[in-house]
């Protein structure tokens, strides 16, 4: 899978209820998707799986009002709940949501490694590494970094990769975990990168995640 280019990257936002690189207590309401979209996603799900969709879609109507702290009341109560739902993504995607936007980082940390032992991606790693950084468990970042840099090579491995116009954006987040991981070296081959890069748009982007990850930390 090629990465799109944001830095942190935060997984888990298919379910599109809130913006997941918003903070806890700056949620604006054009951040939250329509009730409706949002339960198209899951027509098969059964009575009482949608009866509790329904319920944590009900509670996003706070947030349209502005009112964060009732959200967050709702959706922590629904917590129980939301772990019976019977259909794993579902139940996985509204539970990471929630976990994410109450800042529940240990929570959240602890079902990203399940969801990674049983289908690991990059995408994810890079998500742990982020929960790391949260939970400050900086001794093991360089460890994580090296995984998700070993899952996305292989991904950009498969033949249609380099095909695709976000190839550069992927080989550049290669590059940052490698650098995170502890090779400095790396550093020159980002900069390299975006020197080569022709197309404006992508090179800006990249000089753009090059000066606030590395120069600016």
């Amino acid at each position: 899978m090629i990465k799109k280019f944001t830095f942190p990257i935060l997984i888990f936002c298919s379910f599109a209820l809130l913006a997941c690189n918003n903070s806890a207590n700056s949620i604006e309401p054009s951040t939250v998707s329509s009730k409706k979209d949002n339960l198209e996603v899951h027509e098969k799900l059964n009575a009482k799986d949608q009866e509790i969709v329904n319920e944590y879609n009900q509670a996003t109507d706070l947030i349209t009002t502005g009112d964060v702290a009732g959200f967050h009341n709702q959706i922590k109560a629904l917590i129980p709940q939301i772990k019976t739902i019977s259909d794993d993504k579902q139940r996985n995607l509204i539970l990471m949501n929630v976990y994410t936007q109450l800042e529940m980082n240990q929570d959240a940390f602890d079902l990203n490694e399940k969801l990674l032992q049983k289908n690991p991606s990059s995408d994810k790693q890079e998500f742990q590494c982020f929960l790391l950084k949260q939970l400050n468990k900086k001794e093991d970042l360089p460890t994580c970094y090296e995984t998700a840099a070993g899952l996305l090579k292989k991904e950009l491995s498969h033949p249609e990769a380099k095909k695709n116009p976000d190839y550069p954006y992927s080989q550049w987040s290669y590059y940052f975990y490698m650098y995170q991981a502890g090779h400095p070296e790396y550093k020159e081959k980002m900069l390299n990168l975006i020197q080569s890069t022709s197309d404006t748009k992508i090179k800006s982007n990249l000089q753009t995640a090059f000066d606030d990850e590395i120069l600016n930390k």
